[in-house]
């Protein structure tokens, strides 16, 4: 496993229990929830792709079937981009959540939003000041209560697939069933994915160079290798490879914008192979054909 860089990266290890009350065999969302925790504390872009870099580095070692749910998640998407995805969870829908699960009424938590100006931070602190589960939850990693990594990008597409009759009821099912089994701040990251505002600087391009560090040759590593792997190249020679990698990953992301693929072709044989395996596919837009229109004024 890749060793912890710094006491500013989060800390995995400590995360994910195979003993205990919170024992799991998939990943668990706190893993996700402790490096957005890392990402909020700091504005240098530098240390914004080191972290991600240890996070995709560290789930390529040790839960590779995860990776890509991982980093939908911290682009805060669950699917590519020219794919029509939408959640519909509102703030009806989460408010209401909110409530069933802590018993704060909807008078309180407009107080407290107008107070701190975010519904995740908003939703954070009433899991933390309630007492008690009022609202029963389903199960959703079979025997455990821990969220993981996996449920909740299942649940944001059964989310995005739920319609018909009763479909808001349902929904709101389903969001307090995640917030109910939520633990430290995994809450406030849960509410902000849910309503898509996250703003931990986890753009596309970030996430590209994140991953072309993250799979550094040699791939796939060894136990020694990978606990010598560095987030930061050492040498000015290394760091000239280290970037020239992240830009021709990056152009191969605009030929295929498809985390999917990127991911799989990674972990299947490393930067090299994935570098050789990003030809434009049929179907598939380049990365410039999904630009947003701008308007002036």
């Amino acid at each position: 496993m890749p060793a912890r860089p710094s006491p500013a990266y989060p800390d995995l290890d400590g995360a994910w229990s195979l003993t205990g009350p919170h024992a799991t065999a998939d990943p668990p969302y706190l893993l996700i929830a402790r490096t957005f925790d890392a990402l909020d504390r700091t504005r240098s872009r530098a240390l914004i792709v080191g972290i991600l870099a240890y996070l995709f580095r560290y789930l390529a070692v040790r839960a590779p079937a995860a990776l890509v749910s991982a980093v939908f998640l911290c682009t805060n998407r669950a699917a590519p981009a020219f794919v029509p995805f939408e959640l519909g969870v509102g703030g009806q829908v989460m408010s209401a959540a909110i409530t069933e699960v802590t018993g704060r009424s909807a008078v309180q938590l407009r107080a407290d939003y107008n107070r701190l100006g975010d519904l995740g931070d908003v939703a954070q602190q009433a899991r933390a000041s309630a007492h008690s589960i009022t609202a029963s939850f389903v199960r959703l990693s079979g025997k455990s209560d821990v969220l993981t990594i996996p449920a909740v990008y299942r649940t944001l597409h059964e989310l995005a697939d739920t319609r018909g009759d009763r479909a808001v009821e349902r929904k709101r099912a389903r969001v307090r069933g995640l917030l109910a089994v939520t633990r430290e701040n995994e809450t406030r990251w849960l509410v902000r994915t849910l309503i898509a505002n996250l703003r931990v600087g986890a753009v596309d391009k970030t996430v590209v160079t994140a991953l072309a560090r993250a799979f550094a040759p040699p791939w796939p590593p060894t136990a020694t290798t990978a606990a010598a792997w560095s987030v930061s190249a050492a040498s000015d020679r290394a760091k000239a490879a280290d970037a020239d990698a992240a830009e021709r990953l990056a152009a191969c992301f605009s030929r295929r914008p498809d985390y999917r693929h990127l991911v799989a072709v990674l972990l299947e044989g490393g930067l090299e192979h994935a570098l050789a395996s990003c030809d434009v596919q049929v179907g598939t837009p380049l990365m410039p054909m999904l630009g947003k229109i701008t308007r002036y004024h």
